[in-house]
């Protein structure tokens, strides 16, 4: 045992249970608790860090709270109720009063919900991949699982249009991100500069696109990209500008407009939040020194909330593999968007529409495992110490 698991050659643990029972319920109420709270307290932080020992905290908690209580006219010692009243006040701050389930109460309501809408459908479909259902007779005869080991993983890999939905989610990623977040991160400067007026007002209208579903974003810009309703590409037409939205070499960035104009609020949102928490002092000392307001921006502002575009910059990413609702949209109206056209649509038309629920448990998986390679190269990359960067 460590030297601050005893005290006085009995176990903590003991020393605790041994106060509580010998303290009268009047000693740990009102100002004498209180009184030895704040002793406790302050001693119990030395120990957290390691200027001292459990044993001498105590011992120096105990010696505050009886110069206190003496102070007051009470008559106690050190040998007597100051010390089990110090030992039970240190027992309930720091063991929970033997409540020791409390803490799994509180966290039980996530535990759960995680367990079962998380791990449990992950578990599911790395079973049910493993596995493909056989029909004899022409599917008069019945059927029958059998385990295949990977053999749906291999059937993923072959399947050229799936791998071509990577791919192009892949290019759709590498130029929508950078996109969105420097849009994010150029309006969220801008809000905390003192340069912008009605700033409510802005931040409102910026961020609004988030709260429409995305399928109603998808069908509102769907009327907007086509020429017969579109008042934009009329414009465009009366001006002799000729503009196909939904071709096969632009639907995809008709795609990214969609997803920047419903979830560039919400960035913008995360990055002005980490803006405001930073202290203004830099700032002025900048100044001082002749920076300007870009300058500020560039040097002080963005590399001091890296944490937040670390996760804005993640949380797109992970959108981006997981891109649905706006092709699934799109594709009512152009057939330049196919059933396979993402990954997350391969995976719907094979499952669902294909009703092969095996093998879109495998691709599932798979997307799955190249949404976390990717998301930890990401995190690898952006904490990187600048010794490692060069």
């Amino acid at each position: 045992m460590q030297e601050q698991e005893f005290y006085g050659g009995q176990v903590i643990n003991e020393v605790f249970a041994d106060a509580a029972a010998n303290t009268p319920d009047s000693w740990v109420e009102g100002p004498n608790y209180s009184t030895a709270s704040t002793a406790v307290t302050d001693e119990f932080a030395k120990v957290v860090t390691g200027k001292q020992t459990f044993a001498e905290a105590l011992d120096k908690a105990q010696a505050k709270t009886v110069a206190d209580l003496e102070s007051r006219g009470l008559d106690v010692s050190e040998s007597s109720m100051s010390t089990t009243l110090v030992r039970t006040t240190a027992r309930r701050r720091f063991s929970g009063s033997g409540r020791w389930w409390v803490p799994y109460v509180f966290i039980a309501p996530f535990i759960v919900v995680f367990i079962v809408f998380m791990v449990a459908p992950i578990v599911i479909a790395i079973v049910n991949s493993l596995f493909a259902t056989q029909t004899s007779g022409l599917g008069f005869g019945g059927s029958e699982t059998l385990f295949v080991g990977l053999g749906n993983y291999l059937r993923a890999f072959a399947d050229g249009d799936f791998l071509m939905s990577f791919a192009r989610v892949a290019l759709y990623g590498v130029v929508q991100v950078p996109v969105m977040m420097i849009i994010a991160a150029a309006l969220a400067l801008l809000f905390d500069s003192a340069v912008l007026k009605l700033k409510r007002f802005f931040q409102f209208a910026v961020f609004l696109p988030y709260a429409i579903p995305g399928v109603i974003a998808a069908l509102l810009w769907g009327f907007l990209y086509q020429p017969s309703v579109s008042p934009f590409l009329q414009l465009f037409s009366s001006l002799g500008i000729s503009a196909n939205m939904l071709a096969p070499g632009t639907v995809l960035w008709s795609i990214a407009n969609i997803s920047i104009w419903s979830n560039v609020g919400i960035n913008m949102i995360i990055l002005f939040a980490a803006l405001q928490a930073l202290p203004r002092e830099a700032y002025e000392a900048a100044r001082i020194d002749g920076a300007g307001e870009v300058r500020i921006a560039l040097s002080i502002k963005i590399p001091m909330i890296a944490p937040a575009v670390l996760l804005t910059t993640l949380s797109t990413v992970i959108g981006t593999l997981q891109l649905f609702n706006e092709p699934q949209v799109l594709q009512t109206i152009t057939a330049n968007v196919s059933s396979d056209y993402t990954p997350n649509m391969a995976i719907y038309a094979a499952s669902t529409l294909g009703g092969d629920t095996n093998l879109g448990s495998a691709m599932a998986v798979i997307l799955g495992l190249a949404t976390l390679i990717v998301s930890l190269v990401l995190v690898r990359f952006t904490n990187r110490t600048p010794k490692e960067r060069v």
